[in-house]
């Protein structure tokens, strides 16, 4: 997949306090995080897609989990309502996700990562090893980057040509269009094209609590900049041999119609030493959506300290 509120200093420090608040936390001087945090237990911190999206298009979609756990969405630097941003890297939105940590005095990570957002995951964990309690990675974006083009292609080749000339249509008016009003029209009519390919069934899409055009729009436009920022900063990845310092047990969730191929998630299955790969059936890149029954029960039997029967 390819604002700033106005709260004061001391609403932000108050409303760390609370659980099942929305607050801002300062991550780094001039920055801080929209949070949303839901709950109670043992914390899930949950890492969304894009980059460059923010936690709207999934977090009601999750808040199931908060029946058992904690658990605390945020939109990463230059999304959503966090600090907009320019030349954002991944390695920045590791350092954000570490301030985070220390923030909430978290020893040990327990992440669920959405897409881009398994690959953030992913990159904290080889660079905290020792900060990582356990690892969920739902439709996870490749290991390598030779598999973006195959994800890229996939997504097309289940639009019509008409589809396709509309969603292009649809990017180059986004790409131009000026104002928060604007920005949220212009992604209304590029997700109305696309978000279908994601799903086994693209019916299922409208099953889908989350919002992947929410308010405020100069966020919209400050993601589409992050998202070319952060993948440029990958460059021509590989990070099967890094993979292997991961020792937290991670359980891969990937739909067996992903537009994300099921052998690009068994790289990671064959990279992360304590890792076992569940395969969700009928399912696309939401899992959670299209089989939610299988995939609450399997994530929360993996929170719980065992693997989900069907994870091999």
């Amino acid at each position: 997949m390819r604002h700033v509120a106005t709260a004061s200093c001391v609403i932000v420090l108050l409303s760390t306090l609370l659980v099942g608040a929305e607050l801002f936390v300062m991550v780094a001087p001039g920055v801080r995080l929209f949070v949303r945090d839901e709950g109670r237990g043992a914390p899930v911190v949950v890492l969304h897609g894009g980059p460059g999206l923010d936690s709207n298009y999934l977090a009601d979609d999750l808040v199931p989990l908060a029946a058992r756990r904690r658990v605390v969405f945020f939109d990463q630097r230059g999304a959503g309502r966090s600090s907009l941003a320019n030349g954002v890297t991944a390695e920045t939105l590791v350092e954000d996700l570490e301030a985070l940590r220390r923030h909430f005095r978290i020893d040990r990570l327990t992440l669920l990562g959405h897409s881009w957002g398994a690959g953030l995951a992913a990159l904290y964990a080889m660079t905290h090893p020792a900060r990582v309690e356990r690892l969920v990675l739902v439709g996870s974006m490749p290991v390598q980057a030779r598999w973006l083009s195959v994800f890229s292609t996939n997504l097309r080749d289940r639009l019509s040509t008409a589809e396709q000339a509309r969603l292009d249509e649809a990017d180059a008016a986004w790409e131009t269009a000026s104002g928060a009003a604007g920005q949220i029209e212009r992604c209304r009519a590029y997700w109305a094209i696309l978000q279908k390919a994601y799903y086994a069934n693209p019916a299922a899409a409208s099953r889908s609590r989350g919002n992947l055009c929410a308010p405020p729009g100069a966020g919209l436009a400050s993601g589409r900049r992050v998202n070319g920022s952060v993948w440029a900063s990958l460059g021509e990845f590989d990070w099967r041999p890094r993979l292997a310092s991961v020792r937290a047990p991670t359980l891969l969730v990937h739909g067996d119609r992903d537009p994300i191929p099921l052998d690009a998630a068994r790289e990671w299955r064959a990279a992360i030493p304590s890792s076992r790969l569940l395969v969700v059936p009928d399912a696309g890149h939401m899992p959670y959506v299209e089989q939610p029954q299988l995939f609450f029960a399997a994530v929360q039997t993996f929170l719980d300290g065992n693997w989900p029967a069907d994870a091999r």
